[in-house]
């Protein structure tokens, strides 16, 4: 080939371009980047740039593990108290907070009562929540009101100023370790509201046909009793849980695995009677 030819040849080689088989980005393909409010894209990834170790703040702002968490939008070292959190971040806002080591602080950094923090922050967690002077309100977030005491009431009447414990309370980490804190705070004493004709030893946590279950291993035979079933209902040290077993007593101080060993469910049982039966109660204030 002379070289005329070899650089037609080459020309006509260059020319040829392959159409790309790759089309136009797929929108579900993007709309699986779509991230939510309070989230952003870092990478191919949708991070929550509030609490995230590796993306705290921004993209690429990492937080030293092990000796820094991620805390509204900042690293801050490994904290123990409200106030090591403030004095790191001036702008926290009162709400909840995860230290290095896992656990959870709720702290109230302006001395707000309940309802302030449930209208300042309405996704703040139910819980105590530790003011800057050391002192613990206990907060129930889903009405914004301040929690204190348990006591034993009858499931199918109203008490001014209590709230009958849901199988929600039961079953929500925050409001359980409330129950604990409070049964332990008694030494297990659960004090009377009212006395009343009693119907039934086992507890409720509504006014229907339903009744507190707890260990899930055991089924429907699982119901809860006061550790003393007389009539009327005497305070009592203990909570009795009838397994297949028998009574299995829980005495204070109840462990923080409480729950978690006998998690609570509900069931509607011909072991126990509908009326007059005992519920759990806790004091409600603004």
């Amino acid at each position: 080939m002379n070289r005329i030819g070899v650089w037609l040849f080459l020309f006509a080689a260059c020319g040829k371009v392959s159409p790309s088989s790759e089309g136009p980005a797929d929108a579900h393909a993007l709309d699986a980047f779509a991230c939510t409010a309070t989230q952003q894209l870092c990478g191919s990834s949708c991070v929550d740039p509030a609490t995230d170790m590796m993306n705290c703040g921004a993209c690429g702002a990492t937080c030293e593990s092990g000796l820094e968490t991620c805390q509204a939008g900042e690293c801050v070292g490994m904290v123990k108290t409200c106030a090591d959190i403030l004095t790191t971040n001036s702008h926290a806002t009162d709400g909840s907070f995860v230290l290095a080591d896992g656990t959870t602080i709720n702290c109230d950094f302006s001395n707000s009562t309940c309802a302030q923090i449930h209208t300042a922050n309405p996704g703040a967690d139910s819980g105590p929540y530790t003011k800057m002077d050391g002192t613990t309100t206990y907060c129930d977030m889903q009405t914004g009101t301040t929690i204190s005491g348990v006591s034993f009431g009858e499931a199918n009447v109203g008490y001014g100023g209590y709230r009958m414990l849901e199988l929600s309370d039961y079953q929500t980490p925050a409001t359980q370790q409330t129950f604990i804190h409070f049964f332990n705070a008694q030494a297990g004493v659960i004090p009377l509201i009212a006395t009343w004709t009693l119907g039934n030893c086992c507890i409720k946590y509504d006014s229907s046909a339903n009744f507190l279950v707890m260990g899930s291993a055991e089924g429907t035979n699982s119901y809860v009793e006061p550790g003393f079933c007389a009539d009327p209902p005497p305070a009592t040290g203990s909570i009795s849980i009838f397994t297949t077993g028998g009574f299995v007593i829980e005495s204070a101080p109840l462990p923080a695995t409480f729950f978690t060993t006998y998690p609570a469910t509900g069931v509607a049982t011909g072991d126990c009677d509908i009326n007059g039966n005992p519920a759990f109660y806790w004091q409600e204030a603004p």
